[in-house]
């Protein structure tokens, strides 16, 4: 079987049956693209898995052919994803977890701070390099930035529906917290919630199926917030038809 071949079976496996990635892709070969192949997966299938050990010989496996072309930003960015898995396959039990992967996370946050603003990366690479800085500065609760790196992202690729479904998210938390315009922030919620629905292929492509099911997920919740909002408004004009004396408006309430 080709490379290529097995990149197509085994990126099928990463969200089907990680563990069976894992197992046949320790069976590739030892020429370049074969082990970069094996680093990929080993990533992905071990992010998926929890597997730090399989994720920690992705990153050695990149970090050794970055040695050899070390100007190229496809390899700075799969070496920044590695780290960045690292960090997350650490359990999260407490706040003790910030500084249990900060070295990972400071790696991570670097490398893609390469990519996104590097002079020679495709817009590609520097649209998943800011959805990931935005994801790692959710993280860590650095909101306002996360959100101007998804907006980054989608200027470098209009079509990316995981920067959109990041930027919503974000928004729907400021909703929650009462924190802004209601009117505002609903507005564009809605839009962004219209963006991801529209760009479902895109989310595929860089997040995976399972990655997909998620940001599906993530939007349903931000429709069902919508509809409640517009329910109330609704009950309140309702209220005021009713009683004809009520000159307090809506929007004067919250």
């Amino acid at each position: 079987m080709s490379v290529s071949d097995s990149a197509v079976r085994l990126t099928a496996l990463v969200d089907d049956d990680p563990a069976t990635a894992l197992n046949e892709a320790s069976k590739l070969g030892s020429d370049t693209e074969s082990q970069l192949l094996k680093a990929a997966i080993f990533v992905d299938a071990g992010a998926a898995t929890k597997n730090r050990a399989a994720i920690e010989l992705g990153v050695e496996i990149f970090q050794s052919v970055l040695e050899k072309y070390p100007r190229s930003d496809d390899l700075i960015y799969n070496l920044a994803n590695g780290f960045h898995a690292l960090a997350i396959a650490v359990p999260c039990d407490d706040f003790s977890w910030y500084q249990t992967t900060n070295a990972n996370r400071q790696k991570a946050r670097s490398l893609f701070y390469n990519t996104a603003y590097g002079m020679y990366s495709s817009r590609d690479t520097k649209s998943q390099s800011f959805t990931n800085l935005g994801n790692i500065h959710w993280g860590s609760y650095r909101w306002v930035e996360a959100y101007d790196f998804y907006m980054a992202a989608l200027a470098e690729n209009p079509r990316n529906g995981v920067a959109s479904s990041g930027a919503l998210r974000m928004l729907r938390y400021a909703l929650a917290q009462d924190m802004g315009d209601e009117e505002l922030l609903s507005q564009e919620i809605e839009h962004l919630a219209a963006h991801v629905k529209s760009n479902i292929e895109t989310i595929q492509a860089y997040a995976g199926s399972a990655g997909a099911k998620g940001i599906l997920s993530e939007l349903e919740k931000s429709l069902a917030i919508k509809n409640i909002q517009q329910n109330r408004k609704q009950r309140f004009c309702k209220f005021c038809q009713q009683k004809q004396s009520c000159s307090v408006t809506y929007d004067s309430l919250i």
